[in-house]
């Protein structure tokens, strides 16, 4: 039977080591929030809604925004898993795209459709199709650790 406290047992059973990852927590929380204070974010003055697209895991934060801060946000937050945004999304909504890969199919789609619509949007990847288009197109692009 494994000890939970016997780190190195532990540790020979992690092949991925998950342990260095979740002890890295910290670290990367900090260092996004750091590159996150930098950007130039869109005017938000005017956003009537909050609208989280990701799926899986990329969509959590959504959730835990709209559960944690309910009572002091000033405006709805929206998690939208699938290839559509909802109809009232437009100009005077801002759209948090969500995709650790940047290649998320649904991410993708959410993310063309909200440029066409004008919305103001700010992308959170690794990389990948997201990364590179939001780049292009000239909006904030929160980078997560590979």
């Amino acid at each position: 039977m494994i000890q939970l406290d016997n780190v190195e047992a532990l540790r020979a059973l992690d092949a991925a080591d998950m342990l260095g990852t979740v002890a890295a927590l910290p670290r990367h929380c900090r260092a996004a929030y750091d590159d996150a204070v930098s950007l130039e974010l869109p005017e938000a003055a005017d956003v009537r809604v909050l609208t989280v697209c990701g799926m899986g895991g990329s969509a959590v934060a959504g959730d835990v925004l709209r559960a944690v801060f309910r009572d002091r946000l000033g405006v709805p937050v929206e998690v939208n898993r699938g290839y559509d945004l909802p109809a009232y999304v437009g100009s005077h909504t801002l759209v948090l795209i969500s995709s650790y890969s940047g290649n998320t199919s649904e991410t993708l789609a959410c993310f063309r459709e909200a440029l066409a619509r004008g919305c103001r949007i700010v992308a959170v990847t690794s990389g990948g199709e997201l990364g590179a288009e939001a780049a292009e197109a000239g909006l904030p692009v929160v980078r997560v650790p590979g």
